[in-house]
């Protein structure tokens, strides 16, 4: 009898022992590596961030049924905004009559001596832009991406006006407001700025020639018609581990982009010689800007080089002086 009770103690010492093991935490769910990503993460999202992504998303719903069916009604693309459109053209020829209705051609205005640019945000590029011939290919390419360039640029634009307005108020010994110490708080994060630093804060809070961000996208995306550019939206080559980045909208992929420039480390050459140039009261040049890619490919100096060459041959800074119709902030670069 005493045998038969010291057995089935043991067994039962051997299976709590089991249990305990099996569910000693760390052995199963145990959590897995940071990945540690080469892009600048995106800043926390305020509410109307929010709202206005709902409303991104419910448009990109319509844009996916407006590919898979051709009877559907490309009217519901349209914007609250009378001044901006998000269009999801499933054809080169549709995003041509888009372009027909809005007047908007390369051409420069007689009037104003520029580039007359409506508000257009174009979701994705329509998918047999490959079968157009060079010229075509590029007219389409290039009309595409100025819009969303500029109105990327003229948002940044609004920012550094407010932070040269605070900067000022601030030299004559005026107090910061908590608004004003809230907002900065936002764009530190928003630029990756760890310290108070508002003269860095303003080197990073600038905007791109739009000739420099269209060369770029040019020879990242072969003028919109790689793989990545296609299907991911990633008209600029920005990867993480080796893995192109996707983005719901170009507009995403523009303000990526950008905001990559503008906050990470591997372009301060750039930001440098941005803000040199600004203190000399000399204009941007993409050309000179340029000499501060030197991390953004492997290709070094030989990527530089063809990212100038593209601008040149292509006449791109003629888009430098170009403007959004009905802004209400002057959105040419040099007046930044």
């Amino acid at each position: 009898m005493g045998r038969i009770c010291f057995l089935a103690l043991t067994a039962l010492m051997t299976v709590g022992m089991f249990v305990v093991g099996f569910l000693k935490p760390g052995i199963i769910d145990a959590a897995p590596e940071p990945v540690i990503s080469l892009e600048i993460a995106p800043p926390s999202k305020t509410k109307n961030q929010e709202s206005s992504d709902r409303f991104t998303k419910a448009r990109l719903e319509n844009a996916r049924e407006a590919k898979k069916n051709p009877g559907f009604n490309l009217s519901g693309l349209v914007s609250d905004n009378e001044d901006e459109e998000g269009i999801a053209a499933r054809s080169v020829n549709e995003l041509r009559s888009v372009f027909k209705k809005h007047g908007f051609t390369l051409s420069t205005c007689q009037f104003s001596g520029c580039i007359q640019v409506p508000r257009l945000e174009l979701l994705s590029l329509p998918g047999d832009l490959k079968s157009l011939s060079p010229t075509q290919k590029k007219d389409i390419f290039l009309r595409s991406h100025l819009p969303l360039i500029l109105q990327a640029n003229e948002k940044i634009l609004g920012e550094r006006k407010r932070l040269q307005l605070i900067m000022r108020h601030q030299a004559k010994n005026h107090p910061i407001s908590l608004d004003d110490k809230k907002w900065i708080a936002e764009m530190m994060e928003k630029y990756r700025l760890k310290k108070w630093d508002l003269d860095e804060l303003l080197c990073r809070i600038d905007i791109l020639p739009p000739s420099l961000a269209l060369g770029q996208s040019a020879v990242e995306s072969g003028w919109g018609t790689s793989f990545a550019a296609r299907e991911k939206n990633s008209t600029f080559g920005m990867t993480v581990r080796n893995r192109v980045l996707g983005y719901e909208t170009l507009q995403d992929c523009v303000d990526a982009y950008i905001r990559n420039i503008n906050a990470n480390p591997a372009y301060r050459d750039l930001r440098e010689i941005r803000a040199r140039l600004r203190e000399q009261g000399q204009d941007i040049c993409a050309l000179t800007l340029a000499e501060g890619l030197i991390r953004y490919s492997e290709l070094g100096r030989r990527y530089i080089v063809k990212v100038q060459n593209i601008i040149q041959s292509n006449n791109l800074k003629r888009f430098d002086t170009a403007q959004l119709m009905s802004s209400s902030v002057d959105s040419t670069f040099e007046k930044a």
